[in-house]
């Protein structure tokens, strides 16, 4: 039982440092530097962490009618989930044989596989924070952590979204078999859910707008709400993707 306790949390931790190569880390890193110079002129004279992280983060309300912080968003919000996508891609096309005959079942490496990409969301989110707070403060000496609560929510919201994209991304591969080609039809399917949301008014039921905080304070829904509405969409995610990969057999997953 401990042993394969252990086992489990060794294939995570492994799992989880191929998604943060060294050169991952720096990408990352160059990424969220640009994210908050984007904002410079929104969080310079703003002293609360909090609010400082909802200012950089903001995300865009409608497409085009600021390129910038639409470009931004696609920046950091999908750069992860692309390097993940290949994460994912790459093990069921390679390692997955290896790695599933150890464990001696297909459903369990599917749930580490989902362990290693939630934890990895938590971790991209925080180090994006953690180099936000660190600009904020070497540029502005009077910034502190006021509104810490509402950067663990924040924290918590982005990276719970950026993990359903994740789940989305899975299926889409599952039946594609396509890196490239499932990461485009996500891409595009989160941009025209900005558009649609913002035209009918009806982003608190789009999953892909609930990760905006833009969103948020126009539409006038909770952090609350999106977290619980993407729980219960991730579960049902992470269920259509454990049936499709245990029904099939090993070959069917990659070819």
């Amino acid at each position: 039982m401990v042993n394969n306790i252990f086992r489990h949390l060794n294939l995570i931790k492994a799992n989880s440092k191929v998604i943060f190569s060294l050169k991952g880390i720096l990408c990352m890193c160059i990424i969220f530097v640009y994210t908050f110079l984007t904002k410079s002129y929104l969080v310079n004279d703003t002293f609360a962490f909090g609010q400082t992280i909802k200012n950089t983060f903001y995300g865009p309300l409608n497409l085009g009618d600021n390129i910038i912080e639409t470009f931004t968003w696609v920046l950091y919000q999908f750069f992860i989930i692309f390097v993940i996508g290949n994460f994912i891609f790459k093990e069921l096309m390679v390692r997955a044989y290896y790695t599933i005959p150890r464990l001696g079942n297909k459903s369990r490496w599917h749930i580490d596989l989902q362990f290693a990409c939630i934890i990895s969301c938590v971790i991209y989110f925080a180090l994006g924070f953690f180099i936000v707070f660190i600009i904020n403060w070497l540029s502005n000496s009077a910034s502190n952590f006021n509104g810490l609560y509402d950067v663990i929510k924040i924290l918590s919201l982005l990276s719970l979204a950026s993990y359903y994209f994740v789940t989305v991304y899975i299926i889409n591969v599952l039946v594609t078999k396509n890196h490239v080609q499932s990461f485009i039809i996500l891409l595009i399917t989160s941009l025209v859910s900005i558009k649609l949301g913002y035209v009918f008014k009806i982003d608190k039921y789009i999953p892909f707008n609930q990760g905006i905080i833009s969103k948020h304070i126009t539409g006038g829904f909770s952090l609350a709400w999106s977290m619980i509405f993407l729980i219960i969409l991730i579960i049902i995610n992470v269920v259509i993707s454990d049936i499709i990969i245990v029904k099939k057999d090993l070959s069917e997953l990659a070819h």
